[in-house]
C-alpha cells in the first residue's frame, strides 16, 4: 500500500475505505477503474486494491490465481471478503450472480444493437434488397447488421 509518512497499512486504509455496518465490505474511497475496482500505487506499481489488500494480508497471489470478491462488490477491500480461485472459478461467479454482460441472446446482450421488436418489424415490412438500407438508416446500425437479422443469420430465437 502506498504509506503517507509513518502510516500503518492498517492507518492507511482506515482513510482509504469505510466499513458497510450491513454488508461487512469495506468500501474503496480513493481512485477506481472504469470498472469499479480500487487502484493505488503498491510497490512501486498501479496495482488493483482488492489484490493489494489480499497479498498484504493473506500472502502473495499465485501467477495462476486470480483474487475473487466472495461479496460481489467491486469497491470491497475486505480480506475476508476476498478469496483466491482460478479464472474459471470466476467465470462461474459471474454468470451464477448475473453480472456477465454477454449472457443471453438478443437484446440481453450488452452489445446487441437491435431489440426483439426491432427484428421482428424488419423481417415483416422487408421486401427489396432497398429496405435493408432504409433498415439500417432507421436504428443506425449497418446494413449488413440488417441483413444478418432479416435473413435469420443473427437473432435465430426471434
Amino acid at each position: 500500500m502506498r504509506r503517507s509518512r509513518g502510516l500503518s497499512i492498517e492507518e492507511f486504509l482506515s482513510d482509504a475505505c469505510i466499513p458497510e455496518p450491513m454488508s461487512g465490505c469495506w468500501l474503496w474511497l480513493m481512485g477506481v477503474d472504469r470498472y469499479g475496482y480500487g487502484r493505488l500505487k503498491y510497490k512501486g506499481r498501479m496495482r488493483l486494491a482488492h489484490r493489494a489488500v489480499f497479498e498484504h494480508f493473506h500472502g502473495e497471489q499465485p501467477p495462476y490465481l486470480v483474487v475473487r470478491h466472495r461479496c460481489d462488490n467491486t469497491y470491497c477491500v475486505n480480506p475476508d471478503h476476498l478469496c483466491l480461485g482460478t479464472h474459471q472459478d470466476n467465470m462461474s461467479d459471474m454468470v451464477s450472480r448475473h453480472r456477465a454482460r454477454t449472457s443471453g441472446h438478443g437484446s440481453r446482450n450488452h452489445r446487441a444493437k437491435l431489440n426483439e421488436d426491432a427484428v421482428q418489424l424488419m423481417r415483416q415490412e422487408y421486401g427489396e434488397p432497398s429496405d435493408i438500407v432504409r433498415f439500417a438508416r432507421r436504428f443506425g446500425v449497418s446494413p449488413s447488421t440488417v441483413s444478418s437479422a432479416v435473413h435469420t443469420r443473427t437473432w435465430k430465437h426471434v
